[in-house]
């Protein structure tokens, strides 16, 4: 697992998505501050906040949720869970996810 602070601006990073398949991009940010819109998937119009997120420049659709993103190492460093239509995608980082679900990664 890849903590949130080994991550570079810039670093290439990949992921697997449903619909998207194989994709690979660069991180953008790190520790940022996402504002999230989900009336279009009919839960109403009031945008929920996400921070200390992972921002990468990397294709995803409707379906990716949940996608496995991979650091330059073939770290888990983040799980989809939203982007933008011009290719910026929100990742929660996968150290915070394991520790919140109190799981771990086999060796």
């Amino acid at each position: 697992v890849a903590p949130l602070d080994s991550l570079e601006l810039g670093e290439r990073v990949r992921k697997v998505g449903r619909t998207t398949g194989l994709t690979v991009g660069v991180v953008s940010a790190v520790g940022a501050t996402v504002r999230a819109n989900y009336q279009s998937l009919g839960f109403g119009n009031t945008p929920t906040l996400f921070v200390n997120q992972i921002l990468a420049e990397i294709s995803c659709g409707y379906g990716d949720s949940g996608s496995l993103l991979v650091d330059s190492e073939n770290r888990a460093a983040g799980l989809l869970f939203g982007g933008t239509r011009s290719g910026k995608t929100w990742f929660n980082p996968f150290d915070v996810v394991c520790s919140a679900l109190d799981i771990s990664l086999l060796d």
